[in-house]
């Protein structure tokens, strides 16, 4: 076998093992669209009770960690699509090889994601979408790294990766979007009953809890009694003591649901609806946000530093 056909094998192992490796992510980390669009509802909640339960930075430490799920899946495929950049700024464009090796493995990971533990998950537009998007971001991949390495600019080693990985992403980042507005708007039903489900558990969490037997110092604890009242009812005979207390009980229980019911009126109004509805395109919003910062902070620079390092060691430029 020749050496040029070695370099093209082993490339596009590569390409295929690391964007098959990103999809795997998705699937480890549970990664998908209906946890996109909900982790920004589901934030304040998970801020709210992880910070009840634990310091400022562990709280901040944690929900880091959630966003970071978002991210991981995306780096080995970054680091896929820059080994065929790296490839066509050094032996030229080859639009089989990067075809070939991303559409293999963006056609794989569907597969794996769509049939996991051999039971047929569903379709999801969102996951054919960006399997496209990883096979024409493959197709360009060689083809852009020699473009770019032709530039005559002093950090045109960086640029090659950078600059080709920013046009690819933005090609994935299109996909996703589009694909994310049309799931919306087909399953718009389930995100509304999601929002109201977690706007309520926010909510009823901040109420105050009914415990199944009330005592003075849960009374105490309450702010409404003053310290005389409590003496009174404490100076009471025990039977008419908890009378009281069982009576104080019941009327807590009736608020609370009397609440529960004015609240699942509220969400059910065509206002919070529509609050509703237009804090989902936020949502979309932020996603685009995101994935662009992403882009431009993270896997841009990233993949630019990556054609620099090899460059040095094999200098072609």
């Amino acid at each position: 076998m020749d050496p040029a056909t070695q370099r093209r094998l082993a490339t596009g192992a590569m390409t295929y093992l690391f964007i098959l490796m990103g999809y795997l992510f998705f699937r480890v980390l549970d990664v998908s669209t209906k946890s996109a669009l909900t982790f920004p509802l589901r934030f304040p909640n998970l801020f709210l009770v992880l910070r009840a339960e634990s310091g400022m930075f562990e709280t901040l430490g944690q929900i880091f960690g959630e966003f970071l799920l978002f991210a991981a899946p995306f780096v080995p495929i970054v680091i896929g699509l820059t080994v065929l950049v790296i490839y066509g700024r050094k032996y030229g464009e080859d639009v089989e090889l990067g075809l070939l090796s991303s559409g293999l493995a963006a056609f794989t990971g569907t597969l794996i994601l769509m049939f996991y533990g051999f039971e047929f998950q569903g379709f999801s537009l969102t996951l054919i979408l960006f399997s496209i998007g990883v096979a024409v971001c493959g197709l360009l991949s060689t083809g852009l790294g020699e473009t770019y390495a032709h530039e005559l600019d002093k950090w045109r080693r960086y640029r090659v990766g950078s600059n080709s990985m920013g046009r690819m992403l933005t090609i994935i980042n299109l996909a996703i979007i589009v694909s994310v507005m049309i799931s919306l708007g087909t399953d718009l039903g389930y995100y509304e009953n999601t929002y109201k489900g977690e706007i309520k558990t926010m909510i009823t969490y901040l109420m105050p809890e009914t415990t199944a037997h009330l005592d003075i110092e849960t009374l105490n604890q309450t702010g409404v009694f003053t310290e005389e009242m409590l003496q009174q009812i404490q100076r009471l005979p025990p039977e008419q003591r908890e009378q009281i207390l069982q009576e104080l009980q019941n009327e807590l229980e009736v608020q609370k649901s009397k609440m529960e019911i004015e609240l699942n009126s509220i969400l059910d109004s065509d206002k919070v609806r529509a609050m509703i509805d237009f804090s989902l395109l936020m949502v979309v919003v932020v996603i685009w946000s995101v994935l662009d910062l992403l882009k431009s902070l993270v896997f841009s620079p990233f993949a630019g530093l990556l054609t620099t390092i090899t460059a040095e060691r094999n200098p072609v430029l």
